[in-house]
C-alpha cells in the first residue's frame, strides 16, 4: 500500500466492527508487494444507519490505523447504483 505521502507501508491485519461481516487479507507470496483485502457482507445483513467499519492495521508508525465506512446502497435500475445518503 502506498499512502498519500509515497510512503509505502504493509498491512498487517483487516478486522469488521460487525462478525457477520468478513475481511480478509490477501499478500502475493512471491514480491510481498501486493496485497488486497477482501469484504464480504451476506446477504440479508442489516447496517445500522450509520455503518459499520472497516479497520486496517498496517505497518506505518505515522499510520498504524486506517478506518472505513461500510453503508448500505439501493440498486437502481438498469444496474445503475446510488449511494446511500450522507
Amino acid at each position: 500500500m502506498q499512502l498519500a505521502d509515497g510512503t509505502k507501508a504493509m498491512v498487517t491485519k483487516v478486522e469488521t466492527s460487525n462478525p457477520a461481516i468478513g475481511a480478509s487479507l490477501e499478500t502475493t507470496p512471491a514480491s510481498q508487494s501486493r496485497q488486497q483485502i477482501h469484504v464480504t457482507i451476506p446477504k440479508g445483513t442489516q447496517l445500522p444507519a450509520d455503518g459499520e467499519t472497516l479497520t486496517v492495521r498496517t505497518d506505518d508508525i505515522e499510520f498504524p490505523t486506517l478506518t472505513c465506512q461500510i453503508r448500505a446502497f439501493s440498486i437502481g435500475r438498469a444496474g445503475t447504483s446510488r449511494p446511500a445518503a450522507t
